[in-house]
C-alpha cells in the first residue's frame, strides 16, 4: 500500500480504536479518570503499552487490524492505567497482586466474555 493509503487506513483504525477505548472505559472503568487517547505506532517491539506520564495507550498498527485482540489489549492497558492512578509505584511491579485482583474482578463481571 502507498503512504497515502497507510495514512488513511491508520486514521480509520484510530477512530475505531478511540471509540473502543471510550466504550471500554465507560463499561468497565467508569470509576477512574479517562485516558487522553490511543495512538497507533510503528516499528516497535510491543503490541501495546500504557504511558502513564502521557496517559495514553500506544498500540502497534499491525495489531489494530484485529478488533477483538485490540480490545483485549486496551483492557489490559486500562488496568495498568487504573493501578497507576492508585499508586505511582505501580510500574515497579506491574503484575502484582493488585493487577491479578483487577483481572479477577473483570472475569467475575464477565468483561472478557463480553469482548468475545
Amino acid at each position: 500500500m502507498d503512504k497515502a493509503g497507510d495514512v488513511f487506513e491508520d486514521a480509520q483504525h484510530e477512530v475505531t480504536l478511540e471509540h473502543s477505548l471510550r466504550a471500554l472505559e465507560k463499561r468497565f472503568f467508569k470509576d477512574i479518570e479517562p485516558l487522553k487517547g490511543i495512538k497507533l505506532v510503528r516499528d516497535v517491539d510491543f503490541p501495546a503499552r500504557y504511558l502513564p506520564e502521557e496517559k495514553i495507550i500506544e498500540l502497534h498498527r499491525n495489531v489494530a487490524q484485529f478488533p477483538k485482540l485490540s480490545q483485549f489489549l486496551i483492557v489490559h492497558e486500562l488496568i495498568h492505567h487504573k493501578l497507576s492512578l492508585k499508586s505511582a509505584r505501580h510500574a515497579e511491579v506491574p503484575y502484582s497482586g493488585a493487577y491479578r485482583d483487577e483481572i479477577r474482578k473483570l472475569c467475575n463481571d464477565d468483561a472478557y466474555v463480553a469482548l468475545l
